[in-house]
């Protein structure tokens, strides 16, 4: 399991790739976090932009077509796409 995130930075992309994920079974559950500044430094210059962050659990096995799908299709809007392993998960959807 890994932890997949991915920082875009149009806000209209998001219902729609949390919707496809979640119909995919790409992810349980996806969390959007609005509005977060991203600082990049670029040839000496410091860059400050608002991104949209939105987080999921997904296989790691999945990574590839999740990452491959999401470029093609939002290219422009796609910053970064990264994971992270998930080590323990307590899961219980019932809660």
């Amino acid at each position: 399991m890994v932890l997949i995130h991915l920082l875009i930075n149009n806000k209209a992309n998001l219902s729609e790739i949390s919707e496809w994920l979640l119909k995919e079974s790409l992810a349980v559950s996806v969390e959007i976090d609005y509005d977060r500044e991203h600082y990049i430094l670029e040839n000496a210059k410091l860059f400050k932009e608002t991104v949209h962050k939105l987080s999921f659990i997904s296989q790691a096995s999945d990574f590839s077509r999740i990452q491959t799908a999401l470029e093609d299709k939002y290219e422009e809007a796609l910053k970064e796409i990264y994971s992270v392993p998930v080590v323990y998960q307590n899961w219980n959807p019932d809660k």
